[in-house]
């Protein structure tokens, strides 16, 4: 009987002893998963932080490139003006070029006939 009880104390000591090395591969376990959710959530804030800073730069680059598209359509605009209102100054410039001439044609026409 003594042998026996030494057998089943054994045996429990080695089922405690095994018990107790489950329990701190468990709590190694545990930790280690808390230690990666930890690293998980980081990771997600940061993956959001760059999703949200993305949608910002996009949203500011559209506008930019609304501003810009604005001010070549205004600068074309305005050029083409000016294209106008150059040709309507060189039409008037001619006109007074072929008046000036008309009028030179005369004075000299008078100097010639006063002359002789």
């Amino acid at each position: 009987l003594s042998e026996v009880a030494k057998v089943n104390t054994d045996a429990m000591r080695l089922a405690q002893e095994e018990i107790s090395e489950y329990r701190r591969q468990l709590q190694a376990k545990t930790t280690e998963l808390e230690a990666l959710k930890g690293t998980q959530e980081s990771l997600e804030r940061q993956r959001q932080d760059s999703e949200e800073r993305h949608h910002a730069d996009v949203l500011s680059y559209q506008e930019t490139i609304q501003q810009l598209d604005s001010e070549l359509r205004n600068t074309k605009w305005e050029m083409a003006a000016q294209l106008r209102e150059y040709q309507d100054l060189l039409n008037v410039k001619m006109a007074l070029d072929i008046e000036i001439a008309a009028y030179r044609k005369l004075l000299e026409g008078e100097e010639y006939r006063l002359e002789t």
